[in-house]
């Protein structure tokens, strides 16, 4: 009989809460953090630690379970780790019962909860090194504003006043010791307090002539005088909240539009116009019917969905006066034969050369009688080498567009140190952020053997975005996979289809994911690439050419 009222604890032990869903729950050795060990947890720390709490560390042995939380400044690539709290209690621990954290720096406090996989996942280690791969949510862990007065001094002294202190105050200003009620007890404290015009007239301080005829409270508030919620600010009224969300103790709410919203500032009005660039056609599509399968549009998966024949519009590409010379310099391969990658740009991690190689390149890098490069096979592949950090390069050649083209690799992903990855891609369109100036955006269709698919995922300038991806069983280290991504134009500007296809070489594995339709491609003036997050890959050519 099922259960009708499960126990709230209970219920999150199915859920990687209070993991953030935007986490890959994956630990430094690939193995997925088991969700029941943890029910629950409210930690609280000091903002300026960092913006990104996680869990760093867990360990369940039959005699203790300690788990370590630290916060870090970067989602993906923190330069900066911050231990807060650690939890070590012996065995049997207390299932679903309040456990007290143990502070590692001042202003840390909160609780966890331990659930069943506590007891049961005995012999469980995990180790993560950024939040991207076990972020908390902030429900559960979240910083705080430290108290704005933390002591008194006089001006220019650095020590805060201590013993017995003297304080007075100039007028409008007085200090006075009341009695306040805090958190339900009756203290005395030391008030600092404006004091109206006819008080400060009445006391034996006042001098003639130093006060204003209007109200001393009114000589302080400012041009922001008025309460919002009085509704006393005078037109226009100032914004409160935006749907239910208000601002923070700065008074600043931020807004983050995603998708097709295209903005545009309106000076006058002093605010924003948000475009999609979207017509009735689109908005309103014609009802589908189930296909030759019998499958509703819903129930086919995303990437398998076909994208209708475009309309007759201009496609989003560079003028045919300005491609004349690009698509002339088309196709290009560089084949790394030489150990020299022209036209790349090392961005970061470590890159290389190795001497691991695969016929497949002779596709794109015929045998040529005068180049004794070309005549030695295995001779080499471009390598990403740190398996402790992103490898990313850029290939920064002629070509000034990423719409209609197909590029081509073959990658092997290779044995690593312990608690490396093993993954490759393609960079698709890498180019400055729309709107935040320092940052990147780029696209990234890779294989990934940890997890045994074949992904597209989108930089938003801080974090990855899954777009699209497919299950492909059989993934292994030290094969070759050629890897071919072609990039459609869209119907629309800042629209286009990213289609992905992988063969393994003298294999079995072979996978279309794709045209996948992406609202998000921006401008089409950014640059192909190789990527691998934390992993040793060889890539034996990079190929460029106009998509068929």
């Amino acid at each position: 009989m099922g259960v009708i009222n499960e126990n709230w604890y209970t219920r999150n032990e199915g859920t990687p809460y209070p993991v953030d869903e935007s986490a890959s729950n994956v630990d430094d050795a690939g193995k997925y953090l088991p969700s029941d060990i943890l029910a629950d947890l409210s930690i609280r720390y000091p903002r300026d630690l960092g913006p990104y709490p996680f869990l760093a560390a867990v360990s369940v042995t039959a005699n203790l379970v300690t788990l370590v939380f630290e916060v870090a400044d970067n989602p993906v690539m923190p330069t900066r780790f911050t231990p807060l709290c650690v939890v070590t209690v012996p065995q049997p621990v207390p299932i679903h019962s309040h456990v007290a954290v143990q502070a590692q720096v001042d202003g840390v406090g909160g609780w966890i909860v331990f659930g069943q996989g506590a007891l049961d996942q005995v012999g469980y280690r995990g180790r993560f090194s950024s939040p991207q791969q076990s972020l908390l949510t902030p429900r559960s862990c979240r910083g705080y504003a430290k108290l704005p007065v933390t002591g008194v001094r006089t001006l220019g002294l650095a020590a805060d006043l201590t013993d017995i202190v003297q304080l007075s105050a100039d007028s409008p200003l007085e200090i006075v010791k009341e009695a306040r009620e805090i958190d339900n007890v009756l203290r005395d404290v030391i008030v600092v307090r404006l004091v109206t015009n006819d008080q400060a007239a009445s006391s034996s301080t006042a001098t003639t002539g130093t006060l204003s005829n209007t109200s001393t409270f009114a000589d302080f508030a400012g041009p922001c005088s008025g309460r919002p919620e009085s509704a006393t600010c005078g037109d226009p009224q100032p914004i409160q909240s935006v749907n239910t969300v208000g601002p923070d103790c700065t008074g600043m709410i931020t807004l983050d539009f995603r998708g097709c919203s295209i903005l545009s500032q309106i000076a006058e009005a002093c605010g924003i116009a948000i475009d999609c660039n979207l017509g009735l056609s689109a908005a309103c599509p014609p009802k589908y019917l189930p296909n030759e399968d019998g499958l509703l549009p819903f129930e086919v998966p995303p990437a398998n969905v076909p994208v209708p024949p475009p309309v007759p519009v201009v496609p989003v590409v560079p003028p045919p006066a300005e491609s004349v010379v690009i698509i002339g310099s088309l196709p290009y391969t560089e084949c790394f034969d030489e150990e020299f990658g022209l036209y790349f740009q090392e961005l970061s991690g470590t890159w290389g050369f190795s001497t691991t190689d695969t016929p497949d390149e002779l596709l794109y890098c015929p045998a040529d009688l005068d180049n004794p490069y070309s005549l030695v096979y295995p001779h080499a592949s471009y390598q990403a080498q740190d398996a402790s950090r992103e490898n990313v390069t850029l290939w920064r050649g002629f070509d000034t567009t990423t719409i209609g083209r197909r590029v081509v690799t073959t990658l092997k992903m290779q044995d690593g140190p312990s608690g490396s990855r093993s993954n490759g891609g393609v960079v698709i369109n890498y180019r400055p952020h729309t709107t935040v100036a320092g940052l990147f955006e780029y696209f990234v269709a890779s294989l990934d053997v940890d997890t045994q698919q074949l992904k597209l995922e989108r930089f938003n300038g801080s974090v990855y975005l899954p777009v699209a991806s497919l299950d492909l069983p059989g993934l292994v280290r030290e094969k070759w996979y050629r890897v071919s991504v072609k990039v459609s134009p869209g119907l629309y500007a800042g629209q286009a289809g990213i289609t992905t296809q992988v063969t393994e070489i003298g294999g079995v594995v072979a996978a279309t994911l794709g045209p996948v339709t992406t609202n998000s491609y921006g401008t089409s003036d950014g640059v192909f690439g190789f990527h691998a997050n934390r992993s040793i890959t060889s890539f034996s050519y990079f190929h460029v050419e106009v998509a068929p």
